[in-house]
C-alpha cells in the first residue's frame, strides 16, 4: 500500500505507455488538496502531464465551498491540513453526496487511521513521499471506480424512470413479484384473476425493458421497491 521510494521526482516509469493513457483518460480531473506547495506542484504537474484536468487546494474550506463536479474524477487529499483536516472534510464530503473516490496521503498515519479511513470509504492511503507510478496506479483504479459508479447512477435513475411509468396496480404486482410470490399468491392477494396478473407482469416488463423476471427484480430493488416482509 504504501510508498517505499524517498524520491518525489517527476520520472515516470518507461513501461507506462503515455499514449495509451492519455487516450484513455480524455475529460477526467483531479482535486489535489495539501497545504504542501511543493507537492502540489509536482504532482499537479504530473497529473498533467498525463493528461488529467487538475484543480489544487490549499485548505479543505476552499474545496467544500465548490460545488460536485459532474464528471468522472477523484480527490487526492492531505490528512493533516491546518483549520479542516482531511478527516472531518472526509466526512463533509460524504455528508454532501459527493460522488468522487478519494485517496489519503500523508506522512503521519498510524495503522489504525489508515484502516478506519479505509473502512469509510476511502479508495487507497499512500505515505509520503510518494512514489510517481504508484500514485498514476491510484488515481486510474480510483477512475475506474468513479466510472462504475457514475454507471450504476445512471441505471438507477433510468430504473425510477421506469417504474414512475407503471400504474398503481402494476406497482402493487411488482412489489408482490420483488417479494417472489407467484401468480396465484399475487392474485390471491390482490384480489384479481392469474390471468391478470400475467397480464400487469407483462406491461411491467415491457415498460421497464426487460424480458425476464431475473432482470426485472434488480432493476426493481435499484428503483426502492422493496420486498414485502415474509407471512408468519
Amino acid at each position: 500500500m504504501f510508498s517505499e521510494n524517498p524520491s518525489m521526482s517527476l520520472k515516470i516509469d518507461s513501461h507506462l505507455n503515455r499514449s495509451d493513457v492519455t487516450s484513455s483518460i480524455k475529460q477526467k480531473f483531479v482535486m489535489i488538496l495539501d497545504d504542501d506547495e511543493l507537492f502540489r506542484r509536482l504532482t499537479e504537474s504530473q497529473l498533467r502531464r498525463q493528461g488529467y484536468q487538475v484543480s489544487a487546494f490549499e485548505r479543505s474550506e476552499e474545496l467544500l465551498q465548490t460545488r460536485p463536479p459532474g464528471r468522472l474524477g477523484c480527490v487526492i487529499m492531505d490528512l493533516k491540513l491546518p483549520g479542516i483536516n482531511g478527516r472531518q472534510a472526509f466526512r463533509e464530503l460524504i455528508a454532501a453526496k459527493w460522488q468522487l473516490p478519494i485517496i489519503f496521503v500523508s506522512a503521519f498515519a498510524t495503522i489504525p487511521t489508515v484502516v478506519d479511513l479505509m473502512k469509510s470509504g476511502a479508495v487507497d492511503f499512500l505515505e509520503k513521499p510518494v512514489e510517481d507510478v504508484r500514485l498514476l496506479r491510484s488515481v486510474e483504479r480510483a477512475m475506474r471506480l468513479a466510472e462504475l459508479g457514475m454507471k450504476r447512477q445512471t441505471e438507477a435513475q433510468s430504473a425510477m424512470r421506469s417504474v414512475r411509468s407503471l400504474t398503481e396496480r402494476e406497482k402493487e404486482v411488482l412489489t408482490q413479484v420483488v417479494s417472489g410470490r407467484m401468480n396465484k399468491q399475487i392474485a390471491c392477494e390482490l384480489g384479481i384473476s392469474e390471468r391478470t396478473v400475467k397480464a400487469h407482469r407483462a406491461n411491467i416488463m415491457e415498460k421497464v425493458g426487460v424480458d425476464s423476471v431475473a432482470r426485472l427484480v434488480p432493476v426493481a430493488l435499484q428503483a426502492g421497491i422493496m420486498p414485502l416482509p415474509m407471512p408468519d
